[in-house]
Formats: C-alpha cells, structure tokens, sequence
C-alpha cells in the first residue's frame, strides 16, 4: 500500500506521518482484536458472576427490611389496639358513674 501511494506522498514528513498513522492503525486493530477475544468473555463471566452475587445479597436485604417493616406495623396495631381498649374502658366508667 505504502508503494501505492508513495507517488502522491513525497514529502517525507508526510511519508513519516502515513507510517505512523498506518502503525497506530494495525497495533489499535490487533489490540481490539485481543481484547474482544479474551478480554470482553472475561468480563462478560466476571460481571455475570458479581451481578448474580449481587442481586442475591440485594434480595436478603429487601427481605430483612420487609420482615422488619411488617414486625413494626404489628407493633403499631398492637398500640393502636390497646389505646382503643383503655379508651373503652374510660368510656365504661364515664357511663357507669353517670
């Protein structure tokens, strides 16, 4: 390629810059080439694996926090219940002494 275009390329500035342009181009085609062979599965497996870990450990959280929201909420009926119970039996007295 480089004979190719020698004789529109004369400026040896110009040949140096196609060189290096054309050496950036091959090492930049062999190293994506690399690194969607061994790279890109790699990460794909790694970040599977610390994805599903992940999503595990997201749901042990989410079930603690809903079995402790569910444990406050019956703890504020019982509350509830029993201010309703001692506001029955004031209501009781109140009637009784009338």
């Amino acid at each position: 390629m480089h004979f190719y275009l020698s004789l529109f390329i004369k400026h040896p500035t110009l040949k140096l810059a196609f060189s290096v342009f054309t050496f950036g181009f091959a090492v930049g085609f062999l190293s994506f080439s690399v690194r969607s062979m061994f790279i890109v599965p790699t990460l794909k497996t790694t970040f599977g694996k610390w994805l599903s870990a992940n999503i595990g450990e997201s749901k042990e959280f989410w079930e603690d926090v809903v079995a402790e929201a569910k444990r406050f909420y019956k703890l504020e009926i019982e509350r509830k219940l029993e201010i309703l119970q001692k506001q029955q039996e004031a209501l009781q007295r109140i009637k009784q002494n009338l």
